[in-house]
């Protein structure tokens, strides 16, 4: 078989073009820092290849080279494949129409506006990765989705779509800034991630010192951890058996707590969609995330993908994240083109205490009510909140563990997910 697999590979080419590659700027981030305008930036290539069906590969280049976790190949048909992953597990997702791009970057370069061009030459290394990620798009089994969220007409109708208990997010600590419990006490997660690392090295990697040093209760008295278990709980899911690690002349119990600590540090930040803009200050629009496209991001990810989706759930300067699993839609006619819509989504809240054990995290139903304008073939043109309803400050969901630059650079979630695969288990 495995001569078989490279035979393929070789049938794969890639033309010989010159490799585009495009730096994207966003400030918008789902974290407890404090308000300021820090950019950042990440950077997407995209490579036409030699297929009977696909013209061009479209991958993540990160700040450790390519991101293995995400890629998507376009058809010449205008379908998609790519990469998404969810509870541990890597999907290839077949998507039959462009209408919405899963990694929120042009399909297509033609489409690209105030991206900066760069130059990147690919080790023999990298051009395998992507050689891989193009493999592993074309040979995995496929989630077929034919989002149809364009057409009010043919879309817009009473539903409900709730997420079944498998899909459900894992309660889980907020780890909040406030006397520091992701750092402090002895038996914390990032002195547990220190000793395994020094166990294996001799060295000590210092993300102790470096959480003591930037996560602390002087930057907002809101800080926490939120974002991390709203990414941690979608990509990774809850470990829950118990890990033994010999460190010296001692043994160490690495408990469900400690290993959700670690995964919550490690997916601070990450690589996600991100829907609406994050408000800021005063003279920022409390509304900006349009109704039309909050309809059309929880249809897109609950309905077709089965995914939970993070939201900051407060429009103000506070970020406070939490997580929908499903909804329940009603829709009333309210004249030519336009309708008025009650969504009661069903939204899970972090915990408060320390959490050992796996369990679906609390939730209840949160009521949004806002129009939906269409023009005169029912497509999707705008609407606006009704008077009275909350709206989310802003949606986001992980798309993959990718470092972005404002997590713990003294950890590493690829040690994490070594410690829990290596490290003996603790018998019941």
């Amino acid at each position: 078989m495995k001569w078989i697999s490279l035979l393929f590979l070789s049938l794969l080419t890639f033309k010989s073009f010159a490799l585009d590659c495009y730096e994207f700027e966003t400030t918008d981030l789902p974290d407890g820092s404090p308000i300021n305008l820090e950019i950042k930036k990440e950077v997407w290539c995209y490579k036409p290849i030699s297929h009977k069906y696909f013209k061009t590969l479209i991958f993540s280049y990160d700040l450790s080279g390519i991101a293995k976790n995400l890629g998507m190949l376009v058809g010449k048909d205008n379908k998609i494949l790519f990469l998404d992953q969810l509870f541990g597990k890597l999907r290839v997702i077949e998507q039959n129409d462009i209408s919405f791009s899963p990694y929120q970057i042009p399909i297509s370069t033609g489409e690209l506006k105030n991206a900066k061009r760069i130059s990147l030459n690919l080790s023999e290394e990298e051009n395998l990765a992507i050689t891989k990620i193009t493999n592993q798009l074309l040979n995995s089994k496929r989630l077929n989705i034919s989002p149809s969220i364009e057409k009010i007409n043919d879309d817009l109708k009473d539903e409900e779509v709730y997420l079944s208990d498998d899909k459900l997010p894992a309660d889980g600590f907020w780890w909040p800034y406030r006397e520091l419990p992701m750092a402090k006490p002895d038996d914390s997660p990032t002195r547990i991630y220190d000793h395994y690392v020094e166990s294996k090295t001799g060295k000590n990697p210092g993300a102790t010192e470096w959480e003591l040093s930037h996560h602390s209760i002087q930057t907002v008295f809101w800080g926490g951890h939120c974002n991390g278990w709203v990414a941690s709980t979608i990509l990774h899911g809850f470990f829950e058996k118990s890990l033994i690690l010999e460190a010296g002349n001692r043994s160490i119990v690495i408990n469900p707590l400690q290993i959700q600590g670690m995964r919550v540090e490690t997916s601070y930040c990450v690589k996600q969609a991100f829907y609406g803009r994050r408000y800021r200050h005063i003279g920022d629009d409390l509304r900006d995330l349009a109704p039309d496209i909050f309809h059309k991001t929880i249809k897109y990810y609950l309905k077709e993908l089965g995914k939970p989706i993070g939201i900051d759930r407060i429009s103000n300067e506070v970020v406070d994240n939490s997580i929908y699993s499903g909804y329940k839609i009603t829709v009333e006619k309210k004249g030519t083109n336009r309708y008025l819509v009650t969504a009661n989504m069903r939204t899970h809240y972090y915990s408060y205490q320390l959490v050992y054990n796996n369990k679906p995290s609390f939730s209840k139903e949160v009521k949004y009510q806002y129009f939906l304008n269409t023009d005169d073939n029912g497509a999707i043109i705008g609407g606006e909140w009704d008077v009275g309803s909350p709206n989310p400050d802003f949606l986001w969901v992980p798309v993959a563990q990718v470092n972005c630059g404002k997590e713990n650079p003294n950890m590493d979630y690829q040690i994490v997910e070594e410690m829990i695969e290596t490290l003996p288990k603790e018998s019941n």
